[in-house]
């Protein structure tokens, strides 16, 4: 009965958008079968059939529906209930008559009732229903309309492996994400596009077959219409049909990626949107936007959404990094014979990108920035791209009042410090310590961000020669290390901590281009890291971000 209050209600809402009934799980023993196991969906399957029946006896000009109820030239029934005889025998006779006196299922006999009693309700001027005026209109909606998402489990699958996969599903009481429904809501035609975009294990490349004005294959009306099975184009399978926890993906998550195109598309509209980059309101911001966007687009949303997604995963394509196995890296450059781009851009620009993803939390914003840019200013070459990087990057952080302090220290403070320093070593600069140490100047060139959170004494906490505490937690005495590497050190002496050190330095593995100017500035020794020398290694470190943050902002 809710399946079919849903149906009503999507009508009533917008005839023109999908009717959107979620993943249906299906398994198809090779790719020359025409049969689908369907495998997670029935009821809703069920459910729709019904509709289907009582639609078709209802309105007999209801031909279409021919198609959904039988195959082989009306020989054979479309479904199929293998493992349900009974409910089979009911559904053959509510093919030939839509009554309920002859069938046994009870559920079956409650739709009918339901069915009948909007419809009749519907005919009495005297009384209001919900369902609507036009019923043919209904039918030919729910026809034409009806969308899902069609996910193939592989064939390699054995049946007691299909029983497993059906009961984790249910057992785990799977939902749809947001993305999803919002896929199945909105760009229901432009699904093709839609799944090249979201996969980040690859550089996107427009679908050569995309039909920017037809629905695709998520529509149930291409399935019916489709004499031929085998050419159906078929998506991925459920785990794979949105790979963002692979190990190579983009720099945000997807839902994050969605909020991203949105504020492209309404612009400074998304302001006006409250929890706009929350992803647990996404559904509600998605309403809120096509508003908005309905007010003064010229295009329809989803058309005009669709290209500004394509447009942002190309530039992000080219010009920012992405993620593999944790690790950022360049972006896509070489991907297959058919596209090549050859980036002007230098290692300085990826490894602060790397900075920036590490540093940037969840919305990654920079990344948006740098897309603003690049469309007021385009092309960029790479110092003017580097330049705007950090000059939007120090917009967001104000070196202005900020306290380095162990207890209200900003974390970004201790990557942005390690970036000036690889950029130095990267460049060839000066810069004392480091310079006439080849194995130290190799494992900086190598150096690579990490997502590290434990902050580290290098003189502990608590020891046989303890500092005051405004010593102790003064930035001189701090670096950002990972936190499994902190908790090796525990409060070890700065001479075990130091021989932990040379080792990474052999590994050209550093957690920390801070911690090895510390080391160096101790000259490797336990006893000559004091106080002194902790506020001499502050003040050089100051002096660095000073000079960077001057530099930048002139």
């Amino acid at each position: 009965v809710s399946k079919l209050h849903n149906a009503i209600n999507a009508y009533n809402k917008d005839k023109n958008s999908p009717y959107y009934i979620g993943i249906l799980t299906v398994y198809q023993t090779s790719n020359k079968s025409t049969t689908w196991e369907l495998v997670d969906g029935q009821q809703r399957i069920t459910v729709l059939n019904l509709l289907v029946m009582a639609c078709s006896h209802k309105w007999t000009d209801n031909s279409i529906w021919e198609k959904f109820i039988h195959k082989n030239d009306g020989q054979e029934s479309l479904f199929q209930y293998f493992a349900r005889k009974n409910d089979q025998d009911d559904l053959h006779k509510l093919e030939k008559c839509f009554e309920k006196a002859s069938i046994n299922n009870t559920n079956m006999k409650r739709f009918i009732d339901v069915f009948n009693r909007f419809v009749s309700r519907n005919s009495n001027s005297d009384n209001e229903s919900f369902f609507p005026k036009n019923g043919q209109d209904f039918s030919r909606y729910v026809y034409e309309q009806t969308t899902a998402l069609i996910a193939f489990l592989p064939d390699s699958y054995e049946i007691n492996a299909l029983n497993l996969y059906f009961e984790k599903m249910n057992a785990a009481g799977r939902q749809l994400e947001a993305h999803e429904i919002i896929k199945g809501k909105y760009f229901g035609k432009h699904s093709t596009t839609w799944n090249a975009i979201s996969d980040g294990s690859k550089r996107f490349v427009e679908p050569k077959d995309k039909t920017v004005d037809d629905y695709d294959d998520s529509r149930l009306i291409t399935l019916l219409e489709n004499k031929d099975n085998n050419n159906y184009q078929q998506e991925p399978a459920l785990e794979d049909s949105f790979p963002m926890q692979d190990s190579t993906h983009l720099v945000m998550s997807f839902p994050i990626f969605l909020l991203h195109v949105l504020s492209n598309c309404i612009g400074k509209g998304h302001l006006e949107i409250v929890g706009f980059w929350d992803t647990k309101h996404l559904l509600t911001t998605f309403k809120q936007a096509e508003i908005k966007w309905k007010k003064f687009g010229t295009k329809t949303f989803d058309d005009a959404f669709m290209e500004a997604m394509a447009d942002y995963r190309k530039w992000m394509d080219i010009n920012i990094i992405h993620i593999d196995d944790n690790h950022p890296t360049p972006p896509y450059q070489h991907v297959d014979s058919e596209i090549t781009v050859e980036s002007a851009y230098t290692k300085p620009v990826w490894q602060f990108q790397s900075m920036l993803y590490v540093s940037g939390g969840e919305p990654q914003k920079w990344v948006l920035d740098a897309y603003q840019i690049c469309l007021e200013r385009s092309p960029l070459d790479n110092d003017d791209f580097l330049v705007n990087l950090k000059r939007q990057d120090y917009q967001r952080h104000s070196l202005i009042d900020t306290k380095f302090l162990y207890d209200c220290i900003d974390r970004y403070w201790f990557w942005r410090l390690d970036y000036i320093l690889w950029e130095k070593v990267f460049n060839e600069e000066k810069i004392g310590l480091l310079d006439n140490n080849k194995a130290q100047l190799d494992a900086v060139k190598d150096y690579t961000f990490k997502r590290n959170r434990s902050i580290e004494h290098l003189h502990p906490q608590t020891s046989d020669n303890p500092w005051e505490k405004s010593d102790l937690n003064s930035f001189g005495n701090l670096a950002m290390i990972s936190t499994s590497f902190n908790s090796q050190q525990s409060n070890d002496s700065v001479g075990t901590k130091f021989g932990r050190m040379l080792d990474k330095i052999a590994k050209k593995d550093i957690e920390s281009i801070k911690l090895l100017l510390m080391f160096n500035t101790a000259e490797g020794k336990d006893d000559k890291w004091t106080i002194e020398k902790s506020e001499e290694h502050r003040c050089n470190m100051m002096e660095l971000l000073m000079n960077d943050y001057a530099a930048i902002n002139h």
